[in-house]
């Protein structure tokens, strides 16, 4: 069961890789830090959090220029393989959340953003956004990939050969689960008639198939 396992995940994380198809990773919305902690666990190969400040009263300007980062980081998401090693995105309101901001000494106010990156629940960097420089939808794109990169890059890269060398593994699992299922589909001797017969759910001979629509 467990070599199964890696066999089904595996050939998925080889497939998509292959692809070179870009994917969306989920994009959550943390009110709680519960939901916070939950998603920047170890369930996560890779999670990235982008926390901001957005009261309930801003100008319009504020309100777009948020709207914009936001944007920018859903954007972020979309790349090539990261859904496929557990990549976790998620945007918190500090705001509605102040205990994530206590907790990683984020200063909460609307001109500035953060993003923050976690490998396999290990918190490794923080990464601050000046929203009012330039566009906020590049600057929280271009922080998130670059940062991605710098600091993730090795162990994307180190899991992405870790299944390439499990490839010839799961080839060789297919083709045993394949040989079993061919053995165990195969004929087998029935004793009522002495002769050969498939078993039931493959060809109406044999013992259950008589007894069954002739008594």
């Amino acid at each position: 069961m467990k070599s199964m396992k890696l066999f089904i995940s595996t050939l998925a994380l080889i497939t998509i890789i292959a692809s070179g198809v870009k994917l969306a990773a989920d994009v959550s919305s943390a009110n709680q830090i519960s939901a916070v902690d939950k998603n920047t666990s170890r369930a996560y190969h890779v999670s990235v959090v982008f926390a901001y400040t957005q009261p309930k009263k801003l100008d319009s300007q504020e309100r777009q220029m948020l709207r914009e980062a936001e944007r920018g980081f859903r954007d972020a998401s979309e790349v090539k393989i990261h859904k496929a090693i557990k990549t976790k995105y998620t945007k918190v309101n500090l705001d509605k959340v102040p205990e994530f901001a206590e907790n990683f000494e984020l200063e909460q106010t609307v001109n500035k953003g953060y993003v923050l990156l976690f490998k396999q629940g290990e918190h490794l960097e923080t990464l601050e956004i000046d929203l009012t420089q330039g566009a906020p939808h590049n600057e929280v794109y271009n922080t998130v990939q670059e940062g991605i990169d710098q600091h993730l890059g090795t162990f994307i890269d180190r899991t992405i050969n870790q299944a390439e060398e499990h490839k010839k593994e799961v080839e060789l699992e297919q083709a045993r689960a394949e040989r079993n299922i061919i053995i165990n589909n195969g004929p087998v001797w029935d004793y009522w008639y002495n002769g050969y017969s498939r078993p039931y759910g493959y060809s109406p001979f044999g013992y259950y198939y008589y007894h069954r629509w002739h008594h």
